[in-house]
């Protein structure tokens, strides 16, 4: 094992780990997303039906 190799190695783990932190940053991004639409949905229908309620 020469000191190439721990060089390589050294990449990979820090490879590993880039990829790592970005999979968790897309998660957190995407359960944001997901949320953020869910809270619009809700607010659209509670929209829909205040409109309705009030041109009763």
């Amino acid at each position: 094992m020469g000191l190439g190799d721990y060089r390589v190695k050294g990449a990979a783990n820090w490879a590993a780990i880039a990829c790592a932190v970005v999979l968790v940053l897309c998660w957190v991004a995407a359960g944001k997303l997901i949320s953020d639409l869910n809270g619009l949905h809700d607010g659209v229908i509670y929209e829909m039906k205040v409109v309705k309620v009030g041109s009763i």
